[in-house]
């Protein structure tokens, strides 16, 4: 069993700082409320995935990751779900495709 997410803590908490202190100025500038979006769709993946431990084959940390590219939640202080949807999408996609990458361990 491996958690090679465990690092993703500590971006979680950056990213909750951040979502913090820019949420008045992203209420104020429509250029920012993008970047605000970005943020809380990578928070989300990144408190999501620390602590949850997988077989080291990788077919069930793929499985769940399908799973998990429609099913993250989108927040109601986002400015555009469809963004935030769209951003958890591609990132769960970028984990999948370096996953698929690696080489398969023999049995």
């Amino acid at each position: 069993m491996t958690d090679r997410y465990e690092h993703l803590k500590a971006r979680a908490e950056s990213l909750e700082k951040y979502l913090n202190e820019t949420r008045r100025e992203a209420d104020r500038n429509p250029g920012r409320q993008v970047l605000y979006d970005l943020a809380l769709a990578e928070y989300y993946f990144s408190n999501y995935l620390p602590g949850r431990t997988f077989t080291d084959g990788g077919a069930q940390e793929r499985e769940h990751l399908e799973t998990l590219r429609d099913n993250l939640p989108v927040d109601a202080g986002a400015f555009t779900a469809y963004n935030v949807k769209r951003f958890q999408q591609e990132l769960v996609r970028h984990i999948d495709n370096h996953l698929a990458s690696l080489p398969k361990k023999a049995n």
